[in-house]
């Protein structure tokens, strides 16, 4: 799994009614993995059920769990049910902080667990709680009616509102819930699981105008609460790294495009589309750092965004995910064609087993194919 500032292992946020044995968490500090730790019941608390994350910063992780128990009945004293919620350092084994659970916040009705770098959040049908990192008390709410889909990440997070996709996207920082911004007529956009799980990148979000024929692809960056684009003529594939936005679609002359966008430029590198984009062949597309990666039938080129000129025929390995200050390559090809190895629920959807290199404020020497 992947949290804001980590990768861990042995910690869910569905419910479970064991505590995982051999669970990891990566400590970014230090470079290894460290045993994950888990609440100690007291004598004679029951497990119930648990719900489990990692939140915080690269420099400040905290794995949090929801622990509910029974205590048995004895002598005349009636059985006792009750939730708790426990954060732990990467170091600890006792908790760091300890809260009750909200008693109007009906543990089997919350659809999400997301970790923020701020705390976590739980939403209950369309109500949205913010909890704090450090006392894990509720810092704020949400609740503006009926929730049509939601995304989050690390520092925002973005709630389609009505009963269907496009009516109204409103966009949150999850910090304090304040609001970022709000449209009328576009929504989170889908594209297509074998090349792009993630519909959020970085701090923000891919979204799309509803109703076709006129739809177009954009992305909200959260952190300058503008709206880049449009990027591509419809939402299909679609990768953020750095400042550069990847989008593409496959097909024949009338649907192909290939655009490779720059937030801090205002200006697409590549533009390609018609004859031009569908003559590359390509199946699939990535990208990472400044480098584009096609994969076709031919040469499979590496192409350098900075001169665009090919660097490679076919590549080695391809750096994934960026995590704080690691980052993700794979050796080899990636089988099942993910661009990125973490889906929105933070699963690690790769098939293969990546290696973290340490890659301070972004550094990665390389290789990068």
């Amino acid at each position: 799994m992947r949290g804001p500032g980590t990768v861990f292992s042995g910690c869910t946020p569905d419910a479970g009614d064991k505590f995982s044995r051999g669970g990891q968490v990566f400590d970014p500090l230090t470079g290894t993995n460290k045993p994950i730790p888990q609440p100690i019941l007291k004598a004679p608390e029951q497990l119930v059920n648990h719900f489990c994350t990692v939140m915080g910063t690269p420099r400040n992780v905290r794995v949090v769990y929801i622990v509910s128990v029974r205590t048995p009945a004895s002598g005349l004293d009636a059985e006792k049910y009750s939730t708790r919620i426990e954060a732990f350092g990467v170091n600890d084994r006792a908790p760091v902080a300890q809260a009750p659970w909200p008693a109007d916040l009906a543990l089997d009705k919350f659809s999400v667990l997301a970790p923020t770098e701020y705390g976590f959040i739980v939403r209950v049908r369309s109500r949205v709680v913010g909890f704090d990192l450090d006392t894990l008390a509720v810092a704020w709410q949400l609740d503006e009616g009926q929730l049509y889909s939601d995304r989050y990440n690390g520092r925002s997070l973005a709630r389609e509102l009505g009963t269907q996709s496009g009516q109204r996207i409103v966009f949150n920082s999850a910090k304090d819930g304040s609001e970022i911004a709000r449209f009328d007529g576009i929504g989170l956009a889908g594209g297509t699981a074998i090349d792009s799980p993630h519909t959020t990148a970085d701090n923000g979000f891919f979204v799309a105008q509803a109703g076709r024929p006129d739809y177009h692809l954009f992305y909200f960056d959260s952190a300058a609460a503008a709206l880049v684009g449009p990027i591509a003529p419809f939402a299909q594939s679609f990768q953020r790294s750095g400042n550069l936005l990847l989008a593409y679609g496959r097909g024949g002359s009338d649907s192909a495009y290939l655009n490779v966008y720059d937030m801090n430029k205002k200006t697409f590198v590549v533009q390609k589309s018609g004859n031009d984009a569908a003559g590359l062949g390509f199946q699939h597309v990535y990208l990472a750092g400044k480098y584009l990666y096609i994969q076709n039938a031919d040469d499979s080129p590496v192409i350098d965004l900075t001169t665009l000129n090919k660097v490679a025929s076919g590549w080695h390995q391809r750096p994934m995910d960026v995590i704080g200050d690691w980052i993700l390559v794979i050796s080899g090809k990636v089988s099942n064609n993910y661009a990125t190895c973490f889906d929105t629920r933070g699963e690690f959807v790769c098939y293969e087993t990546g290696v973290l290199y340490h890659s301070p404020n972004g550094s990665y020497p390389g290789k990068w194919y």
